[in-house]
């Protein structure tokens, strides 16, 4: 047991991201082998993992529970996944007790799909980026049910409960199926949680009428499922967990997505449910919220089923999803039931330049104007742009496993990364003034004080690069300073924490401090860091008001993979 003391850089001033004509790359290099070694194998057979450790320099006022979900399992009898997205997921545990301790716990979410091939020792489902069941295109042919893979966000609900006797839900998501409820103590999973029946077994695929969609579900042949996405988030306001969910749909010749919304109370049963039918297809990762409107992105996908039924490609691979760079990214902007009481609102569907939008930062309304924050990139970007040189390695994964320079600089250097980006949207002309970029770092994984949710903010933190402007792979916590955007029309930006050259971030998390003086920043930031180095995890703690060293706790022994994804944070203790 051992306390690893505090190894960040923290800097007190804001910068500006500007271009800069000479900047020294040396000084922001990153090692392409400790990147690779990022996507190894959780030991399956060890788990689950579990670990104390003596942490004296923890914050005192910092005390609850720390989950965090990601991919954690990418070999299955010697086939490897094609892309880290495909991996198992593996929720991560860390509990402050406030005693100087920290206690790590870890597992696998234990599908049914996960149990079953684990039993097999082989492949038996399909994912959604391309890794197949083994037996070739004749094995995977016309069965279009994908394995529920659970790896991508961790939802504690409700958030904030503190009686012994009411333990809230712990569930694991995944936007394309349905969530798995675990214990929030032992880990272990209990089943898949179907929301009080708001949701339904199969894939969000349908044919349009609903009695049969609903037949096909029952009889379990893989399609006319409910599902809820990755990225529910909570209405400050009145306390409500809003989240949705999509069914894709055939229309006019064509597709369409229908879009469900939920409010939910803190019995995860429905306020309001409203369904909004768009046209074509959309890939909804997240989604956004203001007092009046739900926001959704749509960016200019087509989707190509051919290669996915006759069982040669997974859906979303480029074969199957293919974004037209021409075309336009649409913003849909749909009245949320509540307001559309109150006063007349219509649906207003505003085009911008074409761009594809993971994840939402946040959106607000302002007099007549809605403004909307993202993290966007030029197109779909979760592949390699040169498919040749992704084959030439075995696999996309693969590809980045073997930390090969040639494959990681030419993957990073595309420069198709994410960007900070605003939208003005102004309702009542149906326009939208497009601020953009707002910085030149590479970031991902927004995070803010969950209180300024739909409201203004001034701050955001995210997952960064070193470099100010080359695109590299996330390194740094990276304080977003939104104030200077209507004078200047940039972010300034403040380094929080800088994980080196052989370290790397995932997303942080911010933690109100338990006496707050009821500033927007006085709070920590918590998350996990790769060490490339020592190949071990870090726990990393950081003051998000900045100007203090960042404080890391190695959790020896426990090597976790990079490419973690969402985590959550409650005051409850979970041991």
């Amino acid at each position: 047991r051992r306390s690893m003391p505090a190894a960040s850089r923290s800097c007190r001033g804001i910068s500006r991201a500007r271009p800069r004509s000479r900047t020294n790359t040396r000084a922001f290099d990153w090692c392409r082998t400790s990147y690779g070694a990022g996507y190894a194998d959780v030991n399956e057979s060890a788990c689950p993992l579990e670990v104390t450790v003596n942490a004296p320099n923890l914050p005192e006022d910092l005390v609850g529970t720390y989950f965090r979900n990601g991919p954690g399992l990418f070999t299955r009898g010697g086939n490897t996944t094609n892309h880290p997205f495909d991996g198992d997921g593996f929720i991560t545990r860390i509990t402050l007790p406030g005693d100087g301790t920290l206690s790590f716990r870890g597992d696998f979410v234990k599908t049914d799909a996960y149990v079953e091939e684990k039993r097999a020792n082989r492949r038996l489902y399909r994912n959604s980026f391309g890794t197949q069941r083994d037996g070739g295109p004749l094995a995977n042919a016309f069965d279009v049910t994908q394995k529920n893979i659970a790896n991508t966000n961790v939802l504690v609900w409700p958030t904030q409960t503190q009686q012994d006797d009411e333990t809230p839900k712990l569930l694991a998501l995944w936007e394309a199926a349905q969530p798995h409820r675990l214990n929030p103590t032992t880990l272990e999973t209990e089943g898949v949680d179907y929301i009080n029946g708001l949701l339904r077994p199969g894939a969000p695929f349908g044919t349009g009428i609903p009695d049969l969609d609903r037949t096909l579900s029952e009889a379990g042949v893989g399609v006319g499922g409910k599902v809820l996405a990755a990225h529910p988030h909570v209405d400050p306001r009145d306390g409500r967990l809003v989240c949705c969910g999509t069914l894709v749909v055939p229309k006019n010749g064509s597709l369409a997505t229908e879009v469900t919304f939920y409010e939910l109370d803190k019995n995860l049963k429905p306020i309001e449910t409203s369904t909004e039918s768009l046209d074509s297809f959309i890939l909804l990762h997240d989604f956004a919220f203001t007092d009046e409107y739900y926001i959704v992105a749509q960016s200019p996908l087509e989707l190509k089923s051919f290669p996915f039924v006759l069982g040669f490609k997974g859906p979303g691979e480029p074969e199957c999803i293919n974004f037209k760079s021409t075309g336009l990214t649409t913003l849909h902007l749909i009245p949320r039931p509540q307001a559309a009481r109150r006063r007349s609102l219509q649906r207003t569907s505003v085009q911008v330049p074409s761009c594809f939008i993971f994840h939402f930062v946040n959106a607000h309304q302002k007099d007549d104007k809605v403004i909307i924050d993202v993290v966007q990139t030029k197109s779909f970007s979760a592949w390699h742009p040169d498919r040749s040189l992704e084959a030439s390695f075995g696999g996309f994964h693969r590809g980045l496993a073997s930390g090969t320079r040639e494959f990681l600089d030419s993957y990073f250097d595309v420069g198709d990364t994410g960007r900070l980006v605003r939208y003005d949207v102004d309702v009542a002309s149906n326009s939208a003034n497009v601020i953009s970029p707002l910085s030149d770092r590479t970031v991902e994984f927004p995070r803010l004080n969950d209180n300024q949710w739909s409201r203004s903010h001034r701050y955001a933190y995210v997952g960064a690069s070193r470099h100010p402007t080359r695109a590299q792979p996330l390194q740094c916590w990276t304080k977003v300073d939104y104030s200077t955007v209507t004078t200047e029309g940039r972010v300034g930006e403040q380094v929080l924490y800088d994980a080196g050259e052989k370290g790397f971030v995932g997303e942080p998390t911010f933690v109100p401090r338990a006496n707050t003086s009821g500033r927007e920043d006085d709070g920590y930031l918590i998350g996990m860091v790769f060490n490339g180095e020592t190949l071990e995890t870090d726990f990393v703690v950081v003051d998000a008001r900045g100007g203090r060293e960042a404080i890391v706790v190695n959790i020896p022994d426990i090597r976790l993979p990079l490419p973690a994804l969402h985590g959550t944070y409650t005051r409850r203790v979970f041991l």
